[in-house]
Order: C-alpha cells, then sequence, then structure tokens
C-alpha cells in the first residue's frame, strides 16, 4: 500500500463506508417514500470520502468502492423511476421556470436530445440531481442522469436544465445502439474549430465526469476522455472508444475496447477482449495523447495496455484479453476520421449499417 494510510486506517475507512453504504440501503428498502434528496446528498459525500484516500488505496479497493457507489446510485435512480408517472422519456424539472418541459413520448427540441424512442422499446431518461430537486442547493453540484431500455437507437448526451456543470452518466440496458457522448460542439461542424478546454462549461455546456454502464449489447459508445470513472458490466459485442481516470469492467465478452486511462485498467469476469489506444481523431483541438511539453493541452500516458486481470494470478499474460492489431479489418482500425465524421450525422435508420462494419462477432 502507498504512503498517506496505514493498515489499519483502511480498515477504519471500509468499516465507515460498509456503515453509511448499510444505512442508505436500509432506507431505500424499508421506507415506503424514501428522502431521495437526503439519500443522494449522503451518497455526494460517501463518494467524495472515497475521493480523498483513491490515491493511497490499491487499486482493486478502488474498483469495489467505486462500483458499490455505482450500485447505490443506480437503485437511487430506479426508485425514483417507480414514484413517477411512467411516461415512453422524461426529464425531471429545471428550476428555471422558463423551460420547457418535453411531453410525453417525446424527445425535447434541441439538437443534442436523445432521439425519440422506437416502438420496440420504452426509453426513459431520469435526472437524479440534488441541485435540481433542490433550489437551494448549488447549481455546480453533480448530476447523475441515466439512459437506460432502447434498441437500434442513435443515442446522443441529455439535454439537461440550465445552471448544470458536469454530470454522471449511467447506461443500462441498450442494445444494438451507437451511444455518441461527445459534447455538441465535438459533433456539429459549426463548432468545428472550437477548442474543448477553451471557456470551460460556462461556453459549451455541461461536461461529463463519469460513466456508469450495465448490460450493453452490441453497440458502439463514443465517449469524450472524463475525469472520473468508467465502470461497465455485462457487455457483449460491444466496441467502446472512451477515456477515464479509472476502467474496470466486469462480466463482459467479445468487446474491443479504445481507451486512455490514466490508472491501470482491470477486469473481471470476462473474457475476448481487445484493447487499443484512443483514437487521435476523437481528441479535441490542440490536445496530446503524451506529456509533451509543446502541447497546448497535454494529456497523461495511457495505461490501456497494462490490463489487470483479476482473475488470472499465474505467471505470463492472460488469455481473457489481448492488444489490438494492425489488422485494417479490425474494429480498431475503422474508427477513421470519415467514421467519425459519418457518426455525428446519422438517423437511427444508419445504425445497423456502422454496428456491423465495426462491432466484433462473438465468434472470433
Amino acid at each position: 500500500m502507498s504512503s498517506g494510510i496505514s493498515t489499519s486506517q483502511a480498515a477504519e475507512f471500509h468499516a465507515s463506508f460498509q456503515a453509511e453504504k448499510g444505512a442508505i440501503q436500509r432506507i431505500l428498502e424499508t421506507d415506503t417514500n424514501p428522502p431521495l434528496v437526503e439519500l443522494r446528498r449522503r451518497i455526494t459525500s460517501l463518494r467524495a470520502a472515497v475521493d480523498g484516500i483513491l490515491s493511497s488505496i490499491p487499486l482493486y479497493d478502488r474498483g469495489r468502492y467505486e462500483k458499490q457507489l455505482a450500485e447505490l446510485e443506480a437503485k437511487i435512480s430506479s426508485t425514483r423511476a417507480t414514484e413517477r408517472p411512467k411516461t415512453k422519456f422524461s426529464f425531471a424539472k429545471s428550476i428555471s421556470s422558463s423551460t420547457t418541459k418535453p411531453k410525453a413520448g417525446s424527445a425535447p427540441s434541441s439538437s443534442s436530445a436523445l432521439p425519440k424512442p422506437g416502438a420496440e422499446v420504452e426509453a426513459e431518461s431520469t435526472s437524479q440531481s440534488s441541485s435540481i430537486s433542490n433550489a437551494g442547493e448549488s447549481s455546480t453540484s453533480l448530476s447523475t442522469y441515466t439512459i437506460s431500455n432502447m434498441r437500434g437507437k442513435v443515442v446522443r448526451p441529455p439535454t439537461l436544465p440550465e445552471g448544470t456543470t458536469t454530470y454522471t452518466l449511467s447506461l443500462s440496458a441498450l442494445e444494438d445502439c451507437v451511444i455518441d457522448l461527445r459534447p455538441q460542439h465535438a459533433t456539429d461542424p459549426r463548432h468545428a474549430n472550437l477548442d474543448d478546454h477553451a471557456g470551460g462549461s460556462e461556453r459549451f455546456g455541461p461536461k461529463l465526469t463519469a460513466i456508469h454502464g450495465k448490460g450493453l449489447k452490441k453497440c458502439l459508445l463514443i465517449a469524450p476522455i472524463v475525469g472520473g470513472s468508467a465502470l461497465l458490466d455485462e457487455v457483449e459485442g460491444c466496441v467502446l472508444i472512451l477515456g477515464a481516470q479509472q476502467f474496470r469492467i466486469h462480466s463482459s465478452s467479445h468487446a474491443t475496447i479504445l481507451l486512455h486511462v490514466a490508472s491501470l485498467p482491470v477486469i473481471e469476469y470476462s473474457n475476448n477482449l481487445t484493447f487499443g489506444g484512443y483514437p487521435s481523431v476523437l481528441l479535441p483541438p490542440h490536445a496530446s495523447l503524451s506529456e509533451n511539453p509543446g502541447s497546448e493541452h497535454p494529456i497523461s500516458e495511457s495505461k490501456h495496455a497494462q490490463v489487470q486481470d483479476f482473475d488470472w494470478v499465474r505467471s505470463g499474460p492472460s488469455p481473457n484479453w489481448r492488444l489490438a492489431t494492425g489488422d485494417p479489418d479490425s474494429p480498431s482500425q475503422m474508427i477513421t476520421a470519415d467514421l467519425v465524421d459519418r457518426i455525428a450525422g446519422i438517423s437511427d435508420e444508419d445504425v445497423k449499417g456502422i454496428l456491423d462494419k465495426v462491432t466484433p462477432k462473438s465468434s472470433d
């Protein structure tokens, strides 16, 4: 264990974490009308406590804490969803009374909104933000959104209430989807020359800080490099293009992961995973995937090739993952500038063709 926290301190923190987590779970399971705003505040405090010791605890422990926090957030999301009338598509109310609430069954009019859900599977997106639910709190509070139960769709970043600066996104039960989480200025030709780092969220809108996903099947995920974690579970036949401070994937197979990660990536209960580097065509202008002093916006060196497989304790390389090759037919070689530009403007009708081209086959 690195310096800064002793074994006894780590044990004490673990005990306090589990006690608070258990208290939150008991309220959610026993209270017929749980105080969701207060519980979200407690989860936020718990996450802040974990973030405060991340650099001083083993990577395995970091992943476990992150997964448990993600499960708590998902439980909050599902609890809130059952309390409101069932609609095909909805967002939480914004503090601003001038904001127009989307009608049930339709998507917001903004060009960055999610597409309308099709007839096959119902789609629902729910905001879980203390800054939205409680007007007395800071507008810079982190928002958590859930996008779930979609098939054969193009998924874009959600339209968030005015005043939201950062948000976490939870993806659940998505099949045969192209999930493009790049901000609008990265996909809209009118903003092609604007720098992602200049002006911050005030200029370009809310910034995605963490991604949690479960139950993704034959999807293409394109996400910007985020400053938090990327935690994925039950992924099958997908191409995942993302960057994060921490990356962990569980119970997954036949996926290609083009990754930029600052810490060692972790896999568990998974097989047939292929890892490659984050495509340079997706970087914001003037950014560099290196500690190049001449770069205007350097990004730390990626450790995507140093995968830790917690199920492989023997000597030698794990058979559950491999590095991407230069094969022109491999997904890692198909993410070209032309394809990225095309994805920025596709509709639901184009999804199948894109996925058939880039997603790995389960028999590979």
